[in-house]
């Protein structure tokens, strides 16, 4: 696997690792990629504004890395190389952005679940995320192992719990 900068090498196995997970499980969902969430709140004055152009103003909303809609649930997704316990919080404040966006206003009334992937276990941070009430699920496709090989050999696990 070839190497490139840190942070954009990080950034584009985590889009690969979030596009092969939702392709093998979440077949049957409609999938959004990185929805921007929250109200449309633009400075200064918006009252003469399209609805097209408050969306553009929009970009600045934060957004997950995926939320699956399926008939009577909706799943909101963060996914990580290595178990993070940040985004804990993280999905927490989607949840919470999601219930507030007027683009998905028809979802508001289904249930939503939480859910963290990544590609190692973390017993400490996965026993967090449950008390929460998030999921979490491990998923390892095969060039996971020669990407953690590319690291330090701390690199390739996650944070001790002791």
């Amino acid at each position: 696997m070839p190497r490139g900068k840190p942070g954009v090498e990080i950034r584009v196995n985590e889009t690969r690792l979030l596009s092969e997970y939702l392709a093998a499980r979440w077949s049957a969902a409609r999938v959004l990629i990185q929805p921007r969430l929250g109200l449309l709140q633009p400075e200064g004055e918006s009252k003469n504004l399209t609805w097209a152009e408050l969306r553009l103003l929009g970009v600045w909303r934060r957004y997950p890395d995926a939320v699956c809609i399926l008939p009577r649930r909706v799943t909101i997704i963060e996914a990580t190389l290595k178990p993070d316990p940040s985004k804990i919080s993280l999905v927490q404040l989607y949840r919470d952005l999601w219930l507030t966006t007027e683009e998905y206003a028809e979802f508001r009334s289904r249930p939503v679940d939480l859910l963290l992937v990544w590609t190692l276990p973390d017993t400490a941070t996965e026993a967090l995320a449950r008390r929460q009430g998030i999921g979490v699920e491990i998923y390892r496709p095969a060039w996971v192992d020669e990407w953690l090989l590319s690291l330090t050999p701390r690199g390739r696990r996650a944070a001790r719990a002791t």
